[in-house]
């Protein structure tokens, strides 16, 4: 039985034609290969590796993301990958973060944006209050703002 995967024809705007079309060759890999036991870090990694592959406006950004790899390594490889333009590191601002994101996406960009730590969120509050929950209700529909958001909380941190 092959999974069922939401194809171009079927796209709803929430998921690139591109990506549904990653989606449904990963699945078609799982199922010929079954199960693998892998961590957190590399199920994430791997998705935005996939998604980039597959969607060339997919872009990753945020503190410390680039060559670094992230906080915790969940962007590890993919400025190598990528290159600069498609993973980089921006200043220390989240609710410019946020915002550059929000500008990405309304002209076409699918941003995935890290704050290294839960609580760096409360600068960029204004943002996604304001723009990223509102801008497709403000705009009766017309603009919609296809972006991640990651902020890592929990897994021990202060424990």
């Amino acid at each position: 039985m092959s999974p069922t995967i939401t194809t171009s024809s079927e796209a709803n705007g929430n998921v690139s034609a591109a990506t549904a079309r990653a989606a449904a060759k990963a699945a078609v890999v799982a199922e010929q290969t079954g199960p693998q036991t892998i961590t957190l870090a590399k199920a994430l990694n791997t998705a935005m590796a996939d998604a980039m592959h597959a969607d060339p406006s997919v872009l990753v950004f945020g503190e410390d993301v680039g060559m670094l790899g992230g906080v915790f390594r969940i962007t590890d490889g993919l400025t190598k990958t990528f290159g600069k333009d498609r993973c980089f590191d921006t200043p220390l601002a989240e609710s410019g973060i946020v915002g550059m994101a929000v500008g990405m996406a309304m002209n076409g960009m699918r941003p995935v944006i890290e704050m290294q730590f839960d609580a760096f969120a409360y600068p960029a509050f204004e943002q996604i209050v304001s723009h990223v929950a509102k801008m497709h209700n403000r705009t009766k529909g017309a603009v919609k703002l296809p972006m991640v958001i990651r902020v890592p909380y929990a897994g021990g941190i202060g424990e």
